[in-house]
């Protein structure tokens, strides 16, 4: 059972954004029969724990991500936003981001890439409920930078940046852990709004939840080479999550920072030459069921990129 709900043509397949791939009507909707059944019975049967998901986190406080970024377009009526029916003038929100500079959002490129037929076209920044937001915290999409090794098939190279319409103000961005190695006994946090389950409703407040760092060896242990991971868990990704499914990121957190909060200065302040309260270390990018037992999720690396990244911050300027 477990091979099956991993196989490429069906995991993945609800893994891709709404509209983003253009896949096979037929065979998607034998994958996503197929997948609910076997849910369903391992389920039943106790073969396959999935727990209530982001998975076993809490609502974070009021001011405690700033740089937390949500990724919006316009509904249309096959799509629903957050918290129920899209009407006129409502956004769906399906990604998340972090801010790190005050034009510049980073999130993951199957959030935002060339291909996209409804790409963002909104980005709501420094709210906890997406519900309520005040006037000046909704910025345009300039431009979206993805990463020019990006494939939308594959899990690899999952970075993009997304330039706003004009600067942010009053909202301090997060800096980028640009050292290695990440702490060992360091908790990570992740956040997102993000459904906290997998066949639940996404969350309206920003939701955050502590999971420890899985060693590459380890992850590529536990994680079957599926279609987007088909070389395995590169140095230029991570795997984060409570193996014992209690944890654990889900649909609709992608392109949302897992990031550390340091009880100490790191000798390198960040990108921008500033010390920071949280320091982003991944982005949101690849899992299968959430809160799945040994199922750690796929988060982009970002020390992995950071001359990318600098590249192209500097050359907006």
């Amino acid at each position: 059972l477990r091979q099956l709900l991993n196989s490429a043509a069906c995991v993945d397949l609800l893994n891709e954004p709404i509209k983003t791939a253009r896949t096979d009507m037929k065979s998607s909707g034998r994958c996503v029969l197929l997948l609910a059944i076997l849910v369903c019975l391992s389920v039943s049967f106790n073969l396959l724990p999935v727990v209530g998901a982001i998975v076993g986190g809490e609502s974070a406080a009021d001011g405690e991500f700033p740089h937390m970024a949500a990724l919006g377009r316009r509904c249309t009526e096959s799509s629903a936003g957050v918290g129920g029916a899209c009407d006129d003038g409502t956004y769906e929100w399906f990604c998340g981001g972090s801010l790190i500079a005050d034009r510049f959002v980073l999130t993951a490129a199957h959030c935002a890439h060339s291909g996209m037929s409804l790409p963002p076209e909104v980005v709501r920044i420094g709210v906890r409920d997406l519900r309520h937001t005040v006037p000046g915290q909704d910025y345009g999409v300039r431009t979206i930078v993805q990463h020019p090794n990006y494939g939308r098939f594959l899990s690899y190279n999952d970075i993009a940046l997304i330039e706003l319409d004009r600067p942010v103000t009053r909202v301090q961005p997060a800096c980028l852990w640009a050292a290695e190695p990440i702490p060992p006994d360091m908790p990570l946090i992740a956040t997102g709004w993000g459904k906290v389950g997998h066949f639940e409703a996404p969350s309206t407040l920003l939701q955050r939840v502590q999971i420890p760092i899985i060693p590459n060896e380890k992850c590529n242990q536990l994680l079957y080479r599926s279609r987007r991971i088909r070389y395995g868990v590169l140095p230029s990704q991570l795997c984060a999550g409570d193996l014992a499914g209690v944890k654990d990121t889900c649909e609709g957190d992608s392109g949302g920072p897992l990031q550390l909060q340091p009880p100490f200065q790191p000798s390198s302040v960040g990108l921008m030459g500033r010390s920071c309260r949280y320091y982003v270390v991944g982005i949101t990018s690849h899992g299968g069921v959430c809160g799945t037992v040994n199922r750690p999720g796929l988060y982009t690396r970002v020390s992995y990129f950071i001359d990318w990244i600098r590249q192209v911050l500097e050359g907006a300027h």
